[in-house]
């Protein structure tokens, strides 16, 4: 080789290593589009003679092969693109279209403004768009705008299919266990009396959902999804329910009884949650409070939402000085839990003339009362509290710990719960009403006046 043709040929190796690196991502949308359909090499080569058209050396192809574009978090090759973006290893990022990027205008604003930030362009060959100049921007947004509501519209059609076709009655999901899909027909297949047997065992046995569970290899979700499936009736679900075309495993009769298994042993679970609760913040451990009927009797009506339970947080109450606890002859027990109490009412705009302690009120005596409001300290007779909310008045009830100025608690914070009338609390009262009074009035636990 001549002389002149080594100076000619390093010249040409230095001017290309200073020209800026490009990047060039590129993706087909579905397995089968990646081996047969917009072809992933006709992409990669138009893109790199355009990049070294407009002066770049080509760090690296990034490919994602059978992905959507509905999102960026599943393709790993967009991650692993931006991951290099963020360390600046090339200077900007070349695709053949932007539906090839991202169809969430979103995700592209978001992204590109990133890497604008961290001063990487972004071209896009048929779209005619860069970020390097304020037209280009601008041509982007534009763009991206129409391909969202190119998807939209997409996401509408396939909508409005699907429910024509459940409407139908053809099938429009994965079929579940004991049928299979045949000519675009849901079957049954050989797991149907396997489906019949979950069903039978379910409302005939007294057995736990996480036993049943595993006795069939399911989770408990998947099983009880499985005992609420419609499809077992013959029908199809989507926006709506539909008769289907195909057979059903389960009669009308099984699967009335067991969604009503289902509700009694949500309700079951809601009344022992609720009871734990009560016995809680009502009895705190003090004996001579815990009342299991009127306790089981408010654990239901909190089920049936005709009880509000609510905790509120306590906001900072400085330690009173000796004159603040003269207020109104407080006096002991629970001297600071009133104050606290007293506070509480301040807050909610109380004057002092409406705030009363033990100040009895129709029979009954609150440790602390106002106009609308009845409060317990510590521990609460749990049969006051129906008698208390039959005036529609709310029950606040402060729990016995530690008091919100003790820099060093020994105990959990004193927390403030509230009992009050809920949406079903008139229907759910007068339906109990008469068992309600007879309790009240004789003061027994007798387990047999309620039943669930």
């Amino acid at each position: 080789m001549k002389k002149t043709d080594t100076l000619s040929t390093q010249k040409s190796s230095s001017n290309s290593s200073n020209l800026p690196k490009a990047a060039i991502y590129v993706r087909v949308s579905t397995a089968e589009q990646a081996k047969e359909g917009f072809s992933l090499a006709a992409q990669e080569d138009t893109l790199k003679n355009y990049a070294k058209t407009l002066g770049y050396n080509l760090y690296k192809i990034y490919k994602d092969e059978g992905k959507s574009a509905k999102d960026i978090k599943h393709r790993p090759a967009l991650k692993q693109l931006l991951e290099d973006a963020e360390n600046k290893k090339f200077q900007a990022i070349f695709v053949y279209k932007l539906d090839r990027f991202s169809r969430s205008l979103k995700d592209l604003i978001l992204t590109i403004e990133k890497l604008k930030e961290q001063e990487i362009d972004f071209i896009s060959l048929q779209d005619k768009i860069e970020t390097a100049s304020a037209s280009g921007k601008l041509m982007f947004h534009i763009i991206s705008a129409f391909a969202e509501f190119e998807r939209d519209i997409i996401s509408e059609r396939t909508k409005f299919g699907m429910t024509e076709k459940a409407k139908e009655g053809g099938i429009v999901s994965k079929a579940p266990l004991g049928y299979e899909i045949q000519n675009n027909k849901l079957e049954p297949d050989n797991n149907k009396e396997k489906v019949k047997e979950i069903f039978n065992t379910f409302i005939n046995k007294d057995i736990s959902l996480t036993k049943l569970a595993k006795q069939y290899n399911l989770t408990t979700r998947g099983l009880t999804k499985l005992l609420k499936n419609t499809t077992y009736l013959g029908k199809i679900k989507f926006k709506g329910s539909y008769q289907g075309n195909h057979e059903p495993i389960i009669t009308q009769e099984i699967f009335n009884k067991t969604q009503e298994k289902l509700k009694q042993i949500s309700l079951q679970r809601k009344l022992i949650k609720n009871f734990n609760l009560l016995n809680k913040v009502l009895v705190q451990g003090d004996s001579r409070y815990y009342d299991p009927y009127f306790m089981k009797i408010i654990a239901y009506f909190i089920a049936k939402k005709a009880i509000i339970i609510e905790q509120k947080p306590i906001k900072d109450i400085k330690e009173p000085k000796d004159k603040e606890l003269d207020i109104k002859n407080l006096r002991e027990p629970q001297k600071l839990a009133k104050f606290i109490a007293y506070k509480l009412l301040k807050d909610q705009e109380y004057e002092d003339k409406d705030i009363f302690f033990e100040r009895t009120y129709n029979d009954e005596r609150p440790d602390v009362s106002a106009k609308e409001i009845f409060i317990e300290c510590f521990s609460c007779r749990v049969n006051k509290v129906i008698s208390y909310l039959n005036q529609d008045k709310e029950l606040w009830i402060l729990t016995s710990g530690s008091y919100p100025w003790e820099k060093e608690p020994l105990a959990e914070p004193i927390k403030h719960y509230i009992l009050k009338q809920g949406p079903e609390w008139n229907s759910l009262y007068q339906e109990y009403k008469d068992k309600l009074n007879k309790a009240l009035k004789e003061s027994i636990n007798n387990s047999d006046l309620l039943k669930f």
